[in-house]
C-alpha cells in the first residue's frame, strides 16, 4: 500500500490535524489533572498532620490540666480533672509512645497512691499515730514527685512536634 500525496485533501489534512490537536489537549488535561491530584494529596496530608497535632496538645493539655490542679490545691485531681486525664489516658495509647504511655500511667499510679497518703494522713480514719505521720510524710514526697514531673512535662511530651505547612520556611 503506498499513500498518494499528491491525493491528500485539505479534508483530509483538517482532519489528522484535529485529531492530533484533541490528543495533544487531552495529553494537556490529564497532566494537569495529576498536579491537582497531587495538591489535594499534600492538602490532605496536612490536614491529617494538622488534625494528629491538635489531638496530641489536648491530650497534653488534659495532662497539664491534672498535674496543675494536683499541685494547686495540694490534694489529688477530682471531677472533671480526673475524668479529663483518664480519657486522655486512652487517647494516648493510640497517639504517642510507649515510654510517653508509661510515663502516663505511672502518673495515675502516683496520683492514686497521692489519695491513699492523703486520706491515711488525716485524722479521722482509725490509724494510729505513727501510721498517720509516715502517710504525711509519703503525701509530701508524692506532691515533690508532682512538682518535680511537672517541670519535666514538656521534655516529655517532646513527640509534639510543629507541621511543616506548604510554602513555610522551616526553622530550627
Amino acid at each position: 500500500m503506498r499513500i498518494e500525496w499528491t491525493a491528500f485533501t485539505w479534508e483530509a489534512f483538517a482532519t489528522l490535524a484535529t485529531g492530533l490537536l484533541a490528543v495533544g489537549a487531552a495529553l494537556i488535561v490529564g497532566w494537569r489533572q495529576t498536579q491537582i491530584q497531587s495538591r489535594q494529596i499534600a492538602l490532605q496530608e496536612q490536614e491529617l498532620k494538622v488534625s494528629l497535632l491538635e489531638e496530641r496538645l489536648g491530650v497534653y493539655d488534659k495532662v497539664h490540666n491534672f498535674f496543675s490542679f494536683t499541685l494547686m490545691h495540694g490534694r489529688p485531681a477530682i471531677g472533671d480533672v480526673e475524668r479529663d486525664y483518664q480519657i486522655a489516658l486512652i487517647k494516648a495509647r493510640f497517639l504517642f509512645s510507649d515510654e510517653l504511655n508509661y510515663f502516663l500511667k505511672d502518673v495515675w499510679h502516683r496520683h492514686c497512691d497521692f489519695g491513699l497518703h492523703n486520706t491515711m494522713s488525716k485524722g479521722d480514719n482509725n490509724a494510729d499515730e505513727a501510721n498517720r505521720i509516715e502517710n504525711v510524710r509519703l503525701a509530701g514526697e508524692d506532691m515533690n514527685w508532682f512538682l518535680t514531673e511537672f517541670g519535666k512535662l514538656h521534655s516529655r511530651f517532646g513527640e509534639i512536634r510543629p507541621v511543616a505547612l506548604p510554602g513555610a520556611k522551616q526553622t530550627s
